[in-house]
């Protein structure tokens, strides 16, 4: 398994991981980097520029997210610097574990992202997890959102 882990800041705070196989990660960074590599594909784990263009590939992700729940929610929150881990998915596990520990509040999401030039998709997880102050933030905003369209 591959993760970029971003630590959320703002009027909702927490942290998010989007999550993908190894061979899923593979595919991203050799399309993303394919014409700038003499070895494709590449190996994720070995290649420190895979690394970086999975861990934009996260960056972009988890940002689109955020921006739509700020404009659904109307509550500002941003991403800090990402995190990369690749791992065995039990130690991935155990990360998002350590963070769940406190607050047992999760969003999980499953993302398909589709490469027309291979006729492929690649499927990923976005995984939420706000602090117990933002789960009540999230709530009372939304509950504005929806009445006030109501």
């Amino acid at each position: 398994m591959a993760a970029v882990y971003a630590p959320i800041n703002g009027e909702v705070a927490g942290g998010m991981f989007f999550i993908a196989s190894i061979h899923s990660a593979q595919t991203l960074a050799t399309q993303l980097l394919k014409g700038h590599l003499k070895n494709t594909p590449i190996s994720i784990e070995d290649e420190q520029l895979a690394h970086s263009a999975f861990q934009e590939v996260g960056n972009i992700v988890i940002g689109s997210y955020l921006t739509a729940l700020s404009d659904i929610a109307n509550v500002n929150c941003y991403p800090l610097v990402t995190e990369l881990s690749i791992d065995f998915a039990g130690a991935l596990l155990a990360e998002a574990a350590f963070y769940l520990a406190e607050d047992e509040q999760f969003v999980l999401m499953e993302t398909t992202m589709a490469i027309q030039e291979l006729n492929q998709e690649i499927d990923g997880l976005l995984l939420f997890i706000p602090d117990t102050d933002s789960v009540a933030v999230l709530i009372e905003r939304l509950r504005t959102t929806y009445n006030d369209r109501a």
